[in-house]
């Protein structure tokens, strides 16, 4: 029998752009901190055959409100290998 598989990941970054932004009045540098976590549902049928369900959200701190953003990603796969 061919068994749900899961995982977990996720990574941060940490972006210091060294020169003015245009988007800043002050003339500051863009500071960004990003975060990324995903999580997979799979399941195999058959060595040849799986279906899997994503969840990614990626989370973007910037001093400058312009760059701050929140994503979020569902997504479902089928595949087949030959």
């Amino acid at each position: 029998p061919q068994r749900l598989q899961a995982s977990l990941t996720g990574d941060y970054s940490r972006n210091d752009y060294s020169h003015p932004n245009s988007f800043s009045i002050e003339g500051i540098a863009r500071e960004d901190s990003v975060s990324n976590v995903s999580f997979r549902l799979a399941r195999p049928f058959t060595p040849l055959r799986g279906l899997s369900m994503n969840y990614t959200l990626t989370r973007n701190d910037s001093n400058l409100a312009v760059f701050d953003y929140k994503r979020q990603i569902y997504s479902v796969q089928s595949g087949w290998r030959f």
